[in-house]
């Protein structure tokens, strides 16, 4: 079957795609202001926690969160890319500081997927991450952790 050939907007949808992806595996608080770079001014963003739209918005969420972690690795597994739209998927790994010795915050992982839309330019326009955040996160808690664990055992055949 031949394919046709790309369009001009497809190459450079493809190219921003592309850069976005790179900048992504190597983001940290020090890259957090080349965001600008990559996505339009009213960004649309959500996660399990956030729902934001605007990129200083999301600047702020991103700041926050390297406050409060160290030695975030971002690690992209799959990608896929259709027009405008495209879904990735990744893993995160990162520390929470604590005082405490064998903390369940040492080192936490998360798994996810990012769906993601650009604009004609080839800037993003959206990302949609989706997580579970119940085993990855509220798991850990003291007190929602045991909560958790004990609704997922009696959900469990």
């Amino acid at each position: 079957m031949d394919h046709p050939e790309k369009t001009h907007i497809e190459i450079v949808i493809e190219r921003g795609f592309n850069d976005y992806l790179k900048f992504f595996k190597n983001f940290s608080l020090e890259t957090l202001g080349d965001l600008d770079a990559h996505m339009v001014d009213q960004i649309y963003y959500s996660d399990p926690f956030n729902t934001v739209t605007g990129k200083s918005e999301l600047k702020e969420i991103w700041q926050r969160y390297f406050e409060v972690t160290k030695d975030t690795r971002i690690t992209i597994s799959t990608t896929a890319l259709n027009g405008d739209q495209a879904f990735v998927s990744w893993d995160m790994t990162y520390k929470v500081p604590t005082k405490k010795k064998d903390s369940p915050f040492d080192r936490l992982s998360i798994s996810g997927v990012s769906e993601l839309k650009f604009d004609p330019a080839g800037r993003l326009v959206s990302r949609i991450d989706y997580w579970d955040a119940a085993s990855r996160f509220y798991e850990k808690l003291p007190i929602v952790g045991q909560l958790v664990r004990f609704f997922k055992s009696r959900l469990q055949p």
